[in-house]
């Protein structure tokens, strides 16, 4: 008989702070999607319904914001997801009813897109979840297709997975990515 691991006792999470009020101005947020941590402790959230990113430190004071409505390079239309590679000074956004990913460096300049709405290899609809890798490849959470896609740091495609479905290796909108420890992607 196989022996089951002991199970390790883990603090239980108490409430550190929370930042910022419903509204559209400088610190405050309409519908925050998702967040991304750098080594410095800068917090990269978006802020999907202002269509803008919010950069704050560890105290919850904004850095910086950049990003507006619209279908411009540097502008966004539902941002969803973000990536971070530090190494790279990157930030990939999933702008999701524009049907790309943008990339930014971390001071929020704008560097590039990738991705347009279809469904042919490297095309996307409504992209919302990203994670780097420790190679600087790019996963997608392509939702409304039913797969993940991988790019290179540039956007250049590279491979595709997944199709509707709930069977194994299947998606039904897939919206999270994530990496652990292993370097292993996890799916939700």
């Amino acid at each position: 008989m196989a022996s089951v691991p002991k199970a390790h006792a883990q603090p239980t999470p108490s409430f550190a702070t929370a930042w910022g009020d419903s509204g559209s101005s400088r610190g405050q947020f309409d519908t925050p999607y998702h967040m991304v941590t750098d080594s410095q402790g800068l917090i990269y959230i978006t802020d999907s319904e202002n269509d803008r990113i919010q950069v704050l430190d560890t105290f919850g004071n904004v850095q910086n914001t950049f990003g507006r409505l619209g279908s411009g390079q540097g502008e966004f239309n539902l941002p969803s997801g973000i990536g971070i590679d530090e190494s790279l000074n990157r930030l990939y956004v999933g702008d999701s009813d524009n049907h790309r990913i943008e990339i930014f460096t971390l001071s929020g300049n704008h560097i590039g897109s990738f991705g347009s709405f279809g469904f042919g290899e490297g095309r996307l609809q409504f992209p919302v979840g990203i994670a780097v890798d420790r190679d600087h490849n790019i996963y997608v959470a392509d939702q409304w297709n039913h797969r993940i896609q991988k790019f290179d740091s540039d956007g250049k495609f590279l491979k595709t997975w997944g199709s509707f479905g709930s069977a194994i290796r299947k998606f039904n909108l897939p919206t999270g990515l994530a990496f652990n420890s292993r370097n292993e992607l996890l799916v939700t």
